[in-house]
C-alpha cells in the first residue's frame, strides 16, 4: 500500500501538471519534437559515417590481408636464406679443414722434398776424382748411382704432386672466398628482409588498432544517439497519451537499445593435419616427437636448433589465443586451429602476434634470439583434441608415442 505522505505527494503532482494549459503542454511537444528531429538528423549523419567506415574498415581488411601475404612471402624468403647460410657455413667450414690438412700435406712433401734435393745437391756439386776416391767399393759405387738415377723420377712425380696440390689449395681457398662472399650476401639480404619484415609488423599493428578504435568509437557514438532518440520518442508518446487520458503516468521507461556492431562470425580453420603443418622456423631437429628425454618422459613436441634472430611464422593457419610469458615455456604463443587443435610454439625472444589475431601459414609470429653465445631452441608441439601429436609426416614419426 502507499504511504499517506506519498499518495499527498502524487495528488500535488497532479494537480500541478493539470494546472498546465494545453499551449504550454504544445510547446513543451514542440519543442521535444525540434530536439528529436535533430537527434535524427545526428543519428543519421552517424549511421552515414559508420557506412563511410565500414567502407575503410572494409579497405582496410583488404590492406591488412595484402600486408599479411607481403609478410608470408618475406618470412619465406627469410626461411631460404637462412637456410642458405646454414648451408654456406658448413661448406665453408668443411672447406677450411680441407684446406688445412691440404696445407700440412703440402708442407709435409715440401719437408720430404727439401731433404731428397739438398743431397742431391751435395753429391752434384762434389767432382767425378772425389767420388771415386770415396773408400768403398765399386758395387756399392755402382750401386748409389742407380739408386740417385732412380730417384730422378720420383723426385719429378713428387713435384708433380706438389704442384697439383699446390693448385688444389688455391682452388680450395677461392671456393672458401666465393662462399664467404655469398654467405655474406645472404646475410645482408637476411638483415634488409628483417628490417622490412619489421616495418610490416609495425604497420600492420597499427592498421589493427585504427580500425577497432575506429569501429568502437563509431558504434558507441551511434548506440548513445539511437538511445538518446528512443527515450525522446518514448517521452513524446507519454506525452501523447497523457493529453488523452487524465491518469498520472510516472516516467519509468526503458531507453532503446543501442546499436551494437555485428557480431563477427568465426573462420572456418583448416584441420589439424601432420602432412600439412610445416617447421615453425628452418633449423635442425636435435629432438624428435617421442623421444625419451633427461628427465625420464618422452617428448611431446619437436626441439629446434635456429639461426639467431630466426623468424618465426605460424605453422597452420589459426588463431591466437595465447601470446606471452608462461612459466617453464619463456615466451609462448599458442594458436587455435579447428577440430579442437592447438599449436604451441616457444622460445623466441620477442614475439609479435598479439591475442585475437587470425594467421595464415606462414605469417611471422616473432624471431628468436640474436645472441650467438646461447643456442637458439625453438619448441613446436602440435595438438589435436588435447592430444600431442607428431608434427612432422607420419613416414619421419618415431615408434614411441607421448602421451598428454
Amino acid at each position: 500500500m502507499l504511504q499517506p505522505d506519498r499518495i499527498t505527494a502524487l495528488c500535488i503532482l497532479g494537480v500541478c501538471l493539470a494546472t498546465i494549459s494545453a499551449g504550454t503542454k504544445l510547446a513543451i511537444a514542440n519543442e521535444l519534437e525540434k530536439k528529436l528531429e535533430a537527434l535524427q538528423q545526428d543519428l543519421d549523419k552517424s549511421h552515414a559515417k559508420r557506412v563511410s567506415l565500414d567502407r575503410a574498415a572494409r579497405a582496410a581488411a583488404a590492406e591488412l590481408e595484402a600486408i599479411k601475404h607481403r609478410g608470408i612471402k618475406l618470412a619465406r624468403k627469410m626461411h631460404r636464406h637462412s637456410a642458405d647460410a646454414d648451408r654456406l657455413e658448413a661448406r665453408v667450414i668443411a672447406l677450411e679443414k680441407q684446406e688445412r690438412a691440404k696445407s700440412e700435406q703440402i708442407q709435409q712433401r715440401k719437408t720430404e722434398l727439401a731433404v731428397t734435393l739438398a743431397a742431391l745437391q751435395r753429391v752434384a756439386r762434389m767432382p767425378t776424382a772425389a767420388l771415386v776416391a770415396i773408400p768403398q767399393s765399386t758395387d756399392m759405387t755402382i750401386r748409389a748411382a742407380i739408386l740417385l738415377r732412380a730417384a730422378i723420377p720420383e723426385l719429378q712425380q713428387d713435384a708433380m704432386v706438389l704442384g697439383n696440390d699446390l693448385r688444389a689449395l688455391t682452388a680450395l681457398r677461392s671456393m672458401i672466398d666465393t662462399d664467404k662472399s655469398t654467405l655474406s650476401n645472404t646475410l645482408d639480404h637476411l638483415k634488409f628482409e628483417r628490417r622490412s619484415l619489421a616495418s610490416l609488423t609495425t604497420k600492420k599493428h597499427a592498421l589493427l588498432k585504427t580500425m577497432k578504435t575506429a569501429e568502437r568509437a563509431a558504434a558507441l557514438k551511434t548506440a548513445r544517439l539511437s538511445t538518446k532518440a528512443g527515450s525522446l520518442r518514448e517521452l513524446l508518446k507519454k506525452l501523447s497519451n497523457r493529453k488523452q487520458s487524465p491518469e498520472l503516468r510516472g516516467p519509468d521507461f526503458d531507453p532503446t537499445p543501442g546499436i551494437l556492431p555485428p557480431i563477427e562470425k568465426k573462420a572456418a580453420l583448416p584441420p589439424v593435419t601432420r602432412s600439412r603443418a610445416a617447421l615453425p622456423a628452418p633449423g635442425r631437429v636435435v629432438t624428435t616427437f617421442g623421444q625419451k628425454i633427461p628427465n625420464g618422459g618422452l617428448s611431446k613436441g619437436l626441439v629446434i636448433i635456429t639461426r639467431p634472430t630466426a623468424t618465426v611464422v605460424a605453422p597452420l593457419p589459426g588463431r591466437v589465443v595465447f601470446a606471452g610469458q608462461f612459466r617453464g615455456y619463456g615466451n609462448l604463443v599458442i594458436l587455435e586451429l579447428r577440430e579442437r587443435g592447438h599449436a604451441l610454439i616457444s622460445g623466441m625472444s620477442r614475439v609479435d602476434a598479439q591475442v585475437g589475431d587470425k594467421v595464415l601459414a606462414g605469417e611471422p609470429l616473432g624471431e628468436m634470439s640474436a645472441s650467438k653465445r646461447a643456442i637458439s631452441k625453438l619448441y613446436f608441439e602440435l595438438r589435436r583434441r588435447g592430444q600431442p601429436i607428431n608434427p612432422l609426416p607420419s613416414n619421419a614419426a618415431p615408434k614411441d608415442k607421448a602421451s598428454g
